[in-house]
This record gives structure tokens, C-alpha cells and sequence, in this order.
């Protein structure tokens, strides 16, 4: 049986995109073990118990801890100190921290060591006693740090920056396999690391598991339900959404709804605008929840106009519920929705969310929501996911 061990700084029990596939994995050991491999974790959840629910009895640390984030956020957007800081105390501390635990743990020379994130692999790489096998996934658009320099402007002019774009060439150099979520951002990182063997390089499609009992609740009969789940950011784009409905004049405005699931640094202003314009009744803020699947099975539509992505896991747990998908066509968006057939590809931008608003009636949506879900089963299934892992940590 192959030994696996996959590390991560980060607690694998709060909500993101990363972090549902890396749970996905970890809760599949019947799937990889049918493929003679044995997954394990290292992560800050093996030390303590932490939950990131709302109603948890840790809701009261994660509100300051949030509070905290928002404010160093704030600096970090502006300051070449305050974003260093931000990405020391969020990546870099923790990273070399959980490292130095496993190293000093004395682990097996043939166990693969499986990586979600690239600043642990580097701590890895450069402490390790001995050469294990070490796999590499980069959920990004293949440009590694381009999120960081969205979220922080400032990193760019930093000491630091100089020393991530170091780290990256030496995980690049030393690192056995890199995986990416998309092809789109395989050929992008290619295209960034013309001298990297091609070869040591691949992409694998994220995958969730099938849920039972599915079946749409629609309630609102008349308003057509929008779902947009996501940190509720300038990259994520629900401010397009927000403005496109202040641009239409009200007597024009469509029977719709906007559900935002999600919460971040954005939301406290669209809520003001929303209300301040009038809107209340076209767009709901409900903050992150733990049962997604219950705003899409209520919705018509899912939404997402990003600017940046990777491979959205929002997107295929709406396709996983037969929602037809409106999205951008950034990092591997396209992979995920054919344009007319799925869903839509639009630019993230208010004109052709207008444009959007206003054509509504020209598409079979139920007909897209249903081929939706094709290709959920097809591409996007935790099964297949688990397959094309067992051959990239086996070869």
C-alpha cells in the first residue's frame, strides 16, 4: 500500500474552494485505498478542533479574528509592510510551522508527500532530511501570485514579493510533479516557465461527491432566482451585479432576485448601495453558510462574474444541482461551461450584465441546467476526480 501524506498550514475545516478538495480527498480513503494508496493528513486540525460555523462555539473568536483580517486587509491593500505582514502571518508562519513539525517527525523515505498550496511545498523542499516523492496542486489561473497582487496591490513593490517569485522557481526546480485545476492554467504556467519540463507538469479537474435527494424547491414563482456564492470581493464581482441593476431604470427592471452567499471585504459597501438605491428587493446578503445547496436548490440560475479564478468549486456545485451557469471566461470558466449549451460566458462587466438582464427571456434556461448536469457527471465527479490522483501520486 502506498503510504500518501498530505500537509496543509491551514485548517482544512474552513470554507474554500481548496479546502472542499482537499476534505473531498481525505474523505475518499475507500477510493484511494481500491487503488492501493493510503491518504493521511497533517494539518493544524490535527492539533486542535477548530469550526468555522456560524453558531459554533468558536463563532465568537472567528468574528474577532475576522474583524482583525478585515483591518490588516485594509493596510494590506496600500502598504508594502502591512502585505508582507498580512502574507507572513496567514502563509509563511504557519507553513514553515507544520513543516518542521512533519520533518521532525521522522517520516517514511518512500511516503509521497502531496502539497495543496506552494509555500509549504517550498519549506518542504528546503528542510527536508531526506528525497520523498512531493506532488504539487496549485489551485490558481497558472500565474501563482496573481491573486495575491489582486487582493494586495502593494505586494508587487515589496521585499517580499521578490522572495514568493524565488520560492515558486525553487518549488519549480526541486518538486517531483505539479498539478494544476485547469489545462487552461497548465498552458498559462508553461507560457509564465518556458524551461520547465513539460512533463513534470499536468491538470486534473476538481470533483465533488453526488448528494442525494436532490430536487429544485423553487418558491418565488414569477422572479427568476440568481445564486452567487463566493468571498464577496472585487475579484469575485458582485459589484458588477449590483451596479448593472442601479443602471436599468426600475420601471425596467426584470422579475429578479439575487441571492449573495458569502461574505468579505465588499459587502458592507454593495449592502449600503443596495439599500441606499432601492434594491432591497432584488438582492439578499445571507453571509456564509454551510448548506449551500439549499440557496441553490431554491435559485434558477447560478451567477459568478470574476475577474480571477482557478476552477471554481462553487460553479460545480451548482452544475451538481442543475443550475445553469453564468460566468467569465477567466482561468478554466471555459473548461466548465459551453457557451449557449450550459450556460453563458459574458465579460465582468456592468454593460454585459445589463445586456444580460435584459435578454433573459431569449434562453431555454431549464434546457442549460439540465446539460448543466451533465457535465457535472461527465467531468466533475469526485470519483473521477479520485482516479486521475491515484495515477499522478502512484506514477
Amino acid at each position: 500500500m502506498k503510504k500518501v501524506k498530505l500537509i496543509h498550514h491551514g485548517y482544512l475545516s474552513a470554507r474554500n474552494g481548496a479546502n472542499t478538495v482537499m476534505r473531498s480527498l481525505l474523505e475518499s480513503k475507500d477510493l484511494f485505498a481500491k487503488q492501493g494508496i493510503e491518504i493521511k493528513s497533517l494539518t493544524p486540525d490535527n492539533f486542535v478542533q477548530r469550526s468555522f460555523e456560524p453558531n459554533s462555539p468558536d463563532a465568537n473568536h472567528n468574528m474577532r479574528r475576522a474583524k482583525v483580517r478585515k483591518w490588516l486587509t485594509f493596510f494590506a491593500q496600500r502598504s508594502t509592510l502591512a502585505s508582507s505582514l498580512m502574507i507572513y502571518l496567514s502563509d509563511l508562519r504557519p507553513a514553515k510551522k507544520i513543516i518542521s513539525f512533519y520533518i521532525n517527525s521522522n517520516p517514511r523515505k518512500d511516503e509521497v508527500v502531496f502539497f495543496h498550496s506552494l509555500i509549504p511545498c517550498y519549506y518542504y523542499l528546503r528542510l527536508r532530511k531526506c528525497k520523498q516523492k512531493t506532488v504539487l496542486v496549485c489551485h490558481t489561473n497558472g500565474d501563482n501570485f496573481k491573486m495575491d497582487r489582486t487582493y494586495y496591490p502593494a505586494l508587487r513593490r515589496s521585499l517580499l514579493y521578490r522572495k514568493l517569485l524565488k520560492m515558486e522557481q525553487y518549488v519549480i526546480e526541486n518538486a517531483d510533479k505539479i498539478n494544476f485545476v485547469a489545462e487552461m492554467a497548465k498552458k498559462k504556467f508553461l507560457e509564465l516557465h518556458p524551461t520547465v519540463n513539460e512533463h513534470k507538469v499536468s491538470f486534473i479537474y476538481n470533483g465533488i461527491p453526488e448528494f442525494a435527494g436532490m430536487s429544485h424547491i423553487k418558491e418565488n414563482k414569477g422572479v427568476m432566482e440568481f445564486c452567487c456564492v463566493g468571498s464577496i470581493s472585487s475579484r469575485k464581482g458582485q459589484h458588477y451585479i449590483v451596479d448593472a441593476l442601479k443602471e436599468i431604470p426600475k420601471q425596467e427592471l426584470p422579475s429578479v432576485h439575487f441571492t449573495f452567499v458569502g461574505d468579505g471585504p465588499e459587502r458592507e459597501r454593495l449592502e449600503r448601495i443596495v439599500n441606499e438605491s432601492g434594491l432591497d428587493n432584488y438582492c439578499s446578503f445571507v453571509g456564509v453558510s454551510f448548506d449551500v445547496d439549499k440557496y441553490l436548490l431554491h435559485s434558477d440560475a447560478f451567477i459568478l462574474i470574476s475577474e480571477d479564478e482557478g476552477l471554481p468549486m462553487a460553479i460545480i456545485e451548482a452544475m451538481r444541482a442543475s443550475l445553469p451557469i453564468i460566468s467569465t471566461p477567466v482561468g478554466g470558466i471555459p473548461e466548465m461551461i459551453d457557451h449557449g449549451n450550459n450556460g453563458l460566458l459574458i465579460n465582468p462587466s456592468v454593460e454585459d450584465v445589463v445586456k444580460l438582464l435584459k435578454e433573459l427571456g431569449l434562453y431555454d434556461w431549464k434546457k442549460m441546467g439540465e446539460k448543466a448536469r451533465i457535465c457535472y457527471l461527465e467531468k466533475f465527479s469526485l470519483e473521477k476526480m479520485v482516479r486521475e490522483y491515484c495515477k499522478l501520486l502512484d506514477c
